[in-house]
């Protein structure tokens, strides 16, 4: 079995056995996502960082572990360091047309925002990017950053 289709296993096991089910995205969630990637659009860095939790869970390069902080940064110091990959055309266009996935967690406080940011052929496995959001007093707040692989 192929890299890429044991992947595709891996994640049919996690999204059917774990409390995180794919859903139907509320109103809620597409005008947080909608807010959000109009923010990026207009590098608003100011409304990102009030729409973003005190610290960011960041599992893109370059942020790195640091013992006892982990892979956490400051929502300002979040943008500081990804402005220019956020921000740019080619990614944000990325955002807006690349197949979108809302998972979210039982109970509807948190969701993701998966993304296809590159289409698996023969060269690469693919890749997607989530984004999660937890909800932080009564309102969804952008909190982690990852890659899925």
């Amino acid at each position: 079995m192929s890299r890429i289709n044991l992947f595709r296993v891996f994640i049919l096991v996690v999204l059917t056995f774990s409390p995180v089910v794919k859903a139907k995205p509320t109103e809620e969630m597409i005008g947080t996502w909608n807010q959000f990637l109009e923010a990026l659009s207009k590098g608003d860095t100011a409304f990102l960082i009030k729409k973003s939790a005190s610290e960011i869970d960041c599992w893109l390069w370059p942020c790195t572990y640091r013992p006892g902080k982990e892979y956490l940064y400051s929502a300002d110091k979040f943008y500081e360091i990804h402005s220019d990959y956020l921000y740019s055309d080619r990614f944000l266009n990325i955002l807006r047309t690349g197949k979108k996935y809302f998972v979210a967690k039982e109970g509807g406080n948190d969701f993701e925002v998966i993304i296809t940011t590159i289409e698996s052929n023969a060269k690469h496995d693919g890749l997607q990017t989530a984004f999660y959001f937890k909800k932080i007093d009564n309102e969804y707040l952008f909190s982690h950053i990852s890659t899925i692989p």
